[in-house]
């Protein structure tokens, strides 16, 4: 019989990919919003109280960026909300993974190469960061083995957004023949999505001796030099333009502790094999892609 996984935010990028990857697995119950609104406690714990839950996935990023019509603080409110809700209520499950975030350490980073041990030497300004910054805290102070806090700093692949994530906005503009767009230079850390499942599904089966993994892969890129990647890889020259190639940020974290963990044979997938695979797939679905709204992001 399959183990069951709740996983919260089954509709997000990671969600999707994982589901499609690992339903043969698991048994996945992913429930939309609106079936279970995590902001709703007793209604949580109900559905957690009626199920056999082996492990819970907490990928679930209620509220979403702030914007215009909604306030970070209200932003940062709804995710602290579902996150208790679903921590409060899955108390006898074998394993909790949670989907941490890099920006839990404070960005812009005074530091390159950050270490989990600088964790809570400052505290985020962003509601998003400032939200994921007290679901580590909350983990931290658990039962080690049992919980554990994936700290993510850069990830791609199918699914995410094309408009806002730089590796598949590059990737589509170059297919549609649109100049690739850098508007600010900055040092990232980014992890293939098939990669990030094996080490989330790792970190299911087996109990970790830490709390909180930072989740990269040692080999930081520019955002120039992957643009210059995506360009080699498709094999022609397309327009990349840059609007600042003075780097701002360096978004990238130790990954010393994940390797003590992950499998001595683990390796990560090239990051040029990566994007080939994943413009294969924007290839064959880039008519979901409008040209005129990619146009109309840089003006």
């Amino acid at each position: 019989m399959k183990e069951k996984i709740f996983f919260t935010g089954g509709n997000g990028y990671i969600g999707k990919n994982f589901i499609k990857n690992y339903s043969s697995k698991y048994f996945i119950d992913a429930p939309s919003r609106s079936k279970l609104d995590l902001r709703e406690g007793a209604k949580v714990n109900q559905y957690v109280t009626n199920s056999n839950i082996d492990y819970v996935v907490q990928a679930a990023n209620v509220g979403g960026a702030a914007s215009s019509t909604r306030r970070e603080e209200d932003c940062l409110l709804e995710n602290l909300h579902a996150f208790r809700n679903v921590f409060q209520s899955c108390k006898d499950i074998k394993r909790f993974v949670h989907m941490g975030s890099g920006a839990e350490y404070s960005k812009p980073f005074a530091n390159a190469n950050v270490k989990e041990e600088n964790f809570g030497e400052i505290i985020p300004e962003d509601a998003y960061g400032m939200a994921k910054f007290f679901m580590g805290q909350s983990l931290e102070q658990q039962n080690v083995g049992r919980y554990v806090n994936l700290r993510i700093f850069g990830n791609f692949g199918p699914y995410e957004d094309c408009m806002t994530r730089f590796i598949s906005n590059a990737i589509v503009r170059a297919l549609h023949g649109l100049p690739i767009i850098v508007n600010q230079n900055s040092l990232f850390d980014y992890v293939y999505v098939n990669d990030f499942l094996k080490i989330m599904d790792f970190f299911i089966q087996n109990p970790a001796p830490h709390i909180s993994y930072n989740i990269t892969t040692g080999h930081p890129l520019t955002l120039i030099e992957i643009a210059e990647i995506i360009c080699d890889v498709m094999g022609s020259k397309h327009e990349i333009i840059v609007k600042n190639k003075n780097i701002k940020e360096h978004y990238t974290g130790s990954n010393i502790r994940l390797r003590q963990f992950l499998p001595e044979n683990f390796e990560f997938t090239p990051i040029n094999m990566a994007i080939e695979e994943l413009i294969e797939w924007y290839d064959k679905n880039i008519k979901q892609v409008d040209k005129r709204q990619l146009q109309g992001l840089n003006k």
